[in-house]
């Protein structure tokens, strides 16, 4: 990851800060700005079918970002501040501070470590490639819904459902693979969709 245009840890340099959130939170983010609205407000569905998220509890599920972040540093098991904010650009251009990083657990199933904490971020956000890389994930992405499997226990840890088009980290307690695929299988069957079962 760059960060004000260091390299992780060590020395190397580079021109221009890392691009974190993907560009279809555009519209959100300029939705967002545009209102000051109570937090109450977890998610809504506009005629043009864009879920705004305005709660600080809810976790936006993001391919494009390189980095779990959350806005609510009440949130945080653990946290270590850092020694001077590093500037991060989003998809819209805009640079957020980050003070610091730490673990948080937004469902009771997952686990994140090495959140960022951006005081102006807009939304929580889910790294799907941290996610796989750092927990030995697989995140399914399906047309109204995600999973999260762990790819060592064989278990879905954790379920996302689509609001517009976005997808929204859900509570969700582990079960067996082979437990979701006998429902899948039994919803197939519902269906009335042939089975080739070679």
């Amino acid at each position: 990851m760059t960060i004000n245009g260091k390299q992780g840890g060590n020395s190397d340099t580079t021109s221009s800060p890392t691009i974190l959130v993907s560009d279809e939170f555009l519209e959100f983010l300029q939705y967002h700005k545009s209102i000051k609205e109570s937090s109450s407000v977890t998610a809504f569905a506009g005629p043009d079918k864009t879920c705004l998220i305005t709660s600080s509890n809810k976790w936006v599920i993001d391919s494009g970002a390189t980095n779990h972040m959350t806005d609510n540093p009440n949130i945080f098991s653990s946290f270590r501040s850092h020694k001077a904010p590093s500037s991060l650009t989003v998809a819209d251009g805009t640079t957020c501070s980050s003070v610091g990083s730490g673990t948080v657990k937004p469902t009771s199933s997952i686990t994140l470590s090495s959140v960022l904490s951006l005081p102006n971020l807009a939304f929580n956000l889910i790294s799907v490639s941290k996610i796989t890389r750092d927990l030995n994930y697989c995140v399914a992405f399906f047309p109204n819904h995600c999973l999260f499997l762990h790819l060592t226990t064989k278990q879905i840890i954790g379920k996302g459902y689509l609001c517009g088009d976005l997808y929204i980290l859900d509570e969700w307690e582990p079960q067996s693979i082979a437990l979701v695929l006998c429902l899948l299988l039994k919803h197939i069957v519902d269906w009335g969709i042939p089975l080739c079962l070679c």
